[in-house]
């Protein structure tokens, strides 16, 4: 197909791409899968400066033409409303998806292929995906709710929320953001939770079947299962051992934020008081 440049609202179908790749300094993204056999493409606002869409070998292209290797902080600073465009795109489940904003805000929803995003300070959204996703962000939050597969979900200061999740793998980390972790169903997967000075917070069913291994070194600990074994040593804080059979892994750990694992059920919490009167140690 010839390269399009689009400059104003309007309404695009196109054929079946093997990958979808988007480059959007600022505005909205939505991307949602679909049981369709073609990509429909809603725009609806377009700044100043339009953008392409194209086909490179068989990659879906809708780009901002600009110079990306420069990074994300040279466009912060050059970033106007001038390149604001909002978009919605519908595509094929099983098409995989590469996104790149700087001042967006993205929501995907519905893809059962792998999805890689990179953004800076506004939301992300991940709905339903169900076959890895790998998305970083700078200062902007992340919600994902109803992921199954493997996740890696990385930011410096955004805060992460994990809900609904049927997981196979976790991998969710921040320097300075918040990680919020709640399973409505029991886990035996592998779950890594990382901060600096962000707090986590975990909440799982009693039934999961993890080895727990919980671990800060200046924050509180709160544990709401009485299996896992507590120990505090000069400051350091840690509580470990299995949950059912333990042949999953649940591994939180922080360096000043507070790691809480609460078990959800009806005594959730009233165990987890108790315990963080017990593991809480002044400023």
């Amino acid at each position: 197909m010839p390269t399009l440049t689009i400059d104003r609202p309007q309404r695009l179908t196109l054929p079946r791409p093997q990958q979808l790749s988007v480059r959007i300094l600022e505005g909205r993204v939505d991307v949602i899968g679909a049981d369709t056999d073609e990509v429909v493409i809603e725009v609806g606002a377009v700044g100043d400066k339009p953008f392409t869409i194209g086909d490179d070998d068989g990659v879906l292209t809708v780009h901002h033409d600009a110079d990306w290797s420069r990074g994300p902080q040279f466009w912060l600073r050059q970033t106007q409303p001038r390149f604001h465009t909002e978009i919605s795109l519908i595509v094929p489940r099983d098409c995989p998806a590469d996104i790149t904003v700087v001042l967006a805000e993205v929501v995907l929803s519905g893809i059962a292929a792998p999805v890689k995003v990179r953004s800076t300070n506004k939301d992300l959204t991940l709905l339903e995906l169900g076959a890895g996703v790998d998305a970083e962000t700078v200062g902007g939050p992340v919600l994902a709710r109803r992921l199954h597969g493997e996740a890696r979900l990385h930011t410096v200061s955004g805060d992460i929320t994990v809900v609904e999740a049927g997981l196979d793998r976790l991998d969710a980390a921040s320097v300075s953001g918040a990680i919020t972790l709640d399973l409505d169903v029991a886990t035996a997967g592998d779950l890594d939770l990382t901060t600096t000075t962000g707090d986590l917070t975990m909440r799982i069913p009693a039934d999961s079947d993890v080895f727990a291994d919980l671990q800060t070194t200046r924050g509180r600990l709160v544990c709401g299962f009485d299996e896992l074994e507590q120990k505090r040593t000069f400051g350091f804080k840690s509580a470990g051992g299995a949950i059912g059979a333990g042949r999953g892994r649940l591994r939180a750990q922080s360096v000043t934020g507070s790691v809480t694992l609460l078990r959800r059920d009806g005594d959730a919490t009233g165990r987890a008081a108790g315990t963080a009167a017990d593991h809480e140690e002044a400023d």
